[in-house]
């Protein structure tokens, strides 16, 4: 994946060498530096060097200065050199604003740096000339020569990565892996949750509805099972479909739910998994053993305990099943509920009901007559 950007820009710092005179018979400009082929970086420090020919006329004045023209294909940035040149051996390094536009006025021998910005491609070469145009004091051209072609490379795009984060050697992010910066020098891995299923991804996808990624650097989401579903993005797991629904298809985003009156048990994958709810418990009632009649006689304000009542009843409760005591409606003159007990309040009778749980078993009631003493 490529993303065309602005680039940073192009460092330049331009150095003047003028010849000892030389005997050439033609006016001219030789360059020196940059050597045929060079490549560097956007951000890098470029040396222009160049020779003027003996006999060249310059214009000291500033009214006719000198032009260095960096050029990229159709595009020419134009930089104008106010500093003094003569024939004499000398080094100049100066530079300013660019930017297409006058590089300034220039004081001193050692400069600062200039930038020339110029739209290119991210983990890309951008080939450029550099043309030196001398004028004479009346404005016409003294001297002119062109500079080998040189390689500017830009970082690494975003979806890409390198060594050094910079061009040449960018490499796109494999799949389940993402380079969100430009500039990187490794590829970050999804998370679980997320992937990428393409070369050079800038980021990281949620895995849609009906699907989850439970591990990171995934290249794709994987569907929920018929029995489970899944309502939101980015998840790592699918939902069991509850008890009394079903799902029946892959990659569900929600579950179906039974005919009424019918269940199902969790996570059922067809609707025929649906049936009829079962009927509840019949109450079974026992008169008390004639033996066992006055086991519950207790005092007003005393606690008849559910084993009371089961031994009244002959029922024996095997741990760990579970039991509950409750009042059947209209002895509530006599007893009261409290805390799953009951409490003799006033003398009399009144009819209780003992329900026993047992584990992985069936619920059982059963009722009984306690009687009140004063």
């Amino acid at each position: 994946m490529t993303h065309h950007q602005r680039s940073a820009a192009l460092v330049i710092v331009i150095a003047l060498l003028a010849l000892l005179p030389a005997a050439a018979s033609a006016a001219g400009v030789t360059f020196t530096a940059p050597a045929a082929g060079v490549s560097q970086r956007a951000t890098g420090t470029f040396t222009f060097s160049w020779t003027l020919a003996g006999g060249t006329q310059v214009d000291n004045t500033t009214t006719h200065p000198a032009v260095l023209r960096l050029t990229h294909g159709a595009t020419n940035h134009d930089i104008k050199l106010t500093k003094t040149m003569t024939e004499t051996t000398q080094t100049l390094s100066f530079a300013g604003t660019a930017n297409a536009a006058e590089l300034g006025a220039l004081s001193g021998v050692a400069g600062t740096s200039g930038m020339v910005a110029d739209d290119q491609v991210f983990g890309e070469a951008v080939t450029w000339t550099a043309t030196l145009t001398v004028y004479d004091n009346v404005g016409q051209v003294s001297a002119t020569g062109t500079s080998p072609s040189f390689e500017v490379w830009t970082q690494c795009s975003v979806g890409q990565y390198s060594g050094d984060g910079w061009g040449p050697g960018c490499v796109p992010a494999e799949p389940g892996y993402y380079v969100a910066l430009p500039g990187q020098t490794s590829q970050a891995s999804c998370l679980p949750g997320t992937f990428t299923a393409d070369l050079g991804g800038f980021a990281c996808h949620d895995a849609p509805p009906g699907t989850y990624i439970d591990h990171p650097t995934a290249s794709g989401a994987v569907p929920c099972a018929p029995g489970t579903y899944q309502p939101r993005f980015g998840q790592v797991r699918c939902v069991d479909a509850p008890p009394g629904a079903f799902v029946d298809t892959l990659g569900a985003t929600d579950f179906i739910p039974c005919p009424t009156g019918t269940t199902s048990p969790a996570a059922s994958t067809a609707a025929a998994a649906c049936v009829a709810t079962a009927t509840p418990v019949a109450t079974q009632e026992r008169a008390a053993p004639a033996a066992a009649s006055q086991a519950c006689v207790v005092v007003r304000s005393a606690v008849i305990t559910a084993a009371c009542v089961a031994r009244q009843l002959g029922v024996t409760i095997v741990r760990p099943a579970g039991s509950r005591l409750g009042l059947v409606r209209g002895g509530q003159k006599a007893c009261r509920v409290r805390a799953h007990r009951i409490r003799g309040v006033a003398a009399g009778s009144c009819r209780v009901v003992l329900t026993v749980r047992p584990q992985g078993g069936r619920t059982k009631t059963y009722r009984a007559t306690v009687t009140i003493s004063a």
